[in-house]
């Protein structure tokens, strides 16, 4: 699916109709800890969470370790979401993106990170919601996850 963006103010009012034309019922949103409820995102997704069935991701660090993003993917292939759901900086949208994408894979998570084999497969629908402005996670493909202290 192509990349659509909708910015200024007011634009996370357009995510209800955006995940009903995804046809979406189950939604992994991956939060920040203390930043979804300070921005106002805990109380915004409790409004919505009448229409969609949402479980909720925070158990990682700032900068998503491998541990973080394996605890995820045990989590999100527990039930069968439809949507994924990134509210957050820029390490919320990297871990949301590779719990993602790495979950739909026959390979290990870490055969792909460390490069010696390929995605093959594709994730279900991501919607990332930036609150904060210059990591860009929001806008390409790629993600970060940290494997023993090492930048991948």
């Amino acid at each position: 699916m192509k990349q659509i963006e909708f910015f200024g103010e007011g634009s996370i009012h357009k995510l209800e109709d955006i995940l009903k034309r995804f046809t979406s019922k189950k939604i992994f949103l991956v939060t920040g800890k203390d930043s979804f409820e300070k921005s106002g995102g805990k109380s915004f997704f409790q409004e919505i969470s009448k229409n969609f069935e949402i479980k909720i991701f925070n158990d990682f660090s700032g900068n998503p370790a491998f541990e973080d993003l394996q605890k995820g993917i045990k989590i999100f292939k527990e039930d069968s979401y439809d949507t994924v759901v990134a509210f957050g900086g820029g390490g919320v949208i990297d871990i949301a993106k590779s719990i993602n994408i790495l979950s739909a894979q026959e390979s290990s998570p870490n055969s792909i990170i460390s490069g010696k084999v390929s995605i093959t497969k594709k994730g279900k629908s991501l919607i990332a919601i930036p609150t904060t402005s210059g990591s860009g996670s929001e806008a390409t493909h790629f993600a970060v996850i940290y494997v023993d202290k090492c930048k991948y």
